[in-house]
């Protein structure tokens, strides 16, 4: 008898999990791409691919004069069914995972509170060919902002 109800309960669950839409990164293929700005006499870069139907990752940069000054790896995925960034940090032991929190019209924001400095990252996409890259949260004790204005080179 409990195998009828375990089978039964499942056949009714069905409906309702075949009726959620599956999440896709089509709203972030606009990342592909190589993006960079100039700041501070600096070149910061931002190369996306899209790994699988999963995730769109790739490298951010900063480069001095052709020196390597910092390199993460960062990554959009779908994990458990919500959209999340992911950094790997040098010098920080594993990935940072911020979650979707907010999306609109070309906006995206993505959430840590338990990070240190960004506890936010947010994209605005002005099409065709630039982004907004914000990062905010607290930063050594006091509230900071940074914003980075990139355009795609190809």
């Amino acid at each position: 008898m409990k195998k009828y109800l375990t089978l039964f309960c499942s056949a009714l669950m069905l409906p309702f999990i075949a009726c959620q839409p599956h999440k896709n990164l089509d709203e972030f293929s606009f990342l592909t791409g190589k993006w960079q700005a100039e700041r501070d006499g600096m070149l910061l870069q931002q190369i996306w691919n899209k790994t699988n139907a999963d995730t769109i990752s790739g490298d951010g940069i900063v480069l001095s004069d052709k020196d390597s000054l910092y390199h993460e790896k960062i990554a959009i995925k779908i994990l458990k069914g919500d959209f999340v960034y992911v950094t790997s940090l040098p010098n920080v032991k594993g990935s940072v995972l911020y979650k979707l929190i907010s999306s609109g019209k070309n906006t995206w924001t993505f959430e840590n509170k338990e990070r240190d400095f960004p506890q936010q990252i947010a994209y605005t996409y002005h099409p065709p060919d630039s982004i907004i890259a914000v990062l905010e949260g607290v930063d050594k004790g006091k509230q900071s902002h940074e914003e980075f204005h990139l355009k795609k080179i190809n």
